[in-house]
């Protein structure tokens, strides 16, 4: 299976190579966005996503995520998410324009900063106005539409405190990281991954509890794979 999506990557990458030289109208790198719940499974989905593509010959880029620029805003308030969101956003338009990349693999941007500000309004730290408008902001056609496919990861809270278990130094839980709150958010990224399958929105659903590192890519490959085909036909329609 993995020479099949190996033949198809170098397919789509020489398509892609020469619509870049014959119009940078059309060409734009492929765009995807992983989502999700604590220790779910994100960082594999991303190594592995990364690893073969650049073994494909793919030009990759991994923009650093929101929480690792934002210093000052707390993550007690809401206004923490719109602060890694804004500049996922910036990253997200910056890169839609961009020669340098074909592939650019985004951990969390614009769809994790809708949900998360359903998260603040299911603790009642903002109103439903307010959430509506801050989602509505990030999830504008003018935006989403840069996403080619974003993949929603969840897994059990059993699951993930058992993962986090594994190299965690301390026992002692966080205000996301224990299984109330992880079943929670569960429930908001499904609830969010619903709501944007309703939207036709390019989401996947990918729940990794009982899934092997094995299962896993070869699930998010075959999507990517899928979504890259459907991008291609859009080109070709527009040309």
């Amino acid at each position: 299976m993995r020479k099949s999506f190996e033949k198809e990557a170098k397919e789509i990458l020489e398509f892609l190579t020469e619509l870049k030289t014959g119009s940078k109208i059309l060409y734009r790198p492929f765009i995807i966005e992983i989502t999700g719940t604590p220790d779910s499974g994100k960082t594999s989905v991303i190594a592995t996503l990364t690893r073969f593509f650049k073994r494909a010959g793919w030009r990759v880029l991994n923009p650093t995520e929101g929480a690792e620029i934002t210093k000052k805003v707390p993550r007690t308030t809401h206004l923490y998410n719109i602060r890694t969101g804004i500049y996922a956003l910036g990253e997200l338009l910056d890169n839609t324009y961009s020669l340098d990349f074909d592939l650019v693999i985004f951990d969390r941007a614009v769809y994790d900063a809708y949900c998360w500000q359903e998260y603040w309004y299911r603790k009642k730290v903002i109103s439903r106005q307010v959430a509506d408008v801050i989602q509505g902001f990030f999830i504008q056609p003018e935006v989403a539409s840069k996403i080619d496919t974003c993949f929603f990861v969840i897994c059990s809270a059993e699951e993930a405190l058992r993962r986090e278990a594994e190299w965690a130094l301390t026992v002692k839980q966080g205000e996301t990281t224990n299984p109330e709150s992880i079943e929670k958010l569960i429930n908001i990224w499904q609830d969010c991954y619903k709501k944007f399958v309703e939207l036709k929105a390019p989401v996947v659903l990918l729940d990794t509890t009982k899934m092997s590192p094995k299962q896993m890519g070869n699930f998010i490959l075959t999507r990517t794979i899928k979504a890259m085909r459907e991008r291609i036909r859009k080109i070709i329609k527009q040309a």
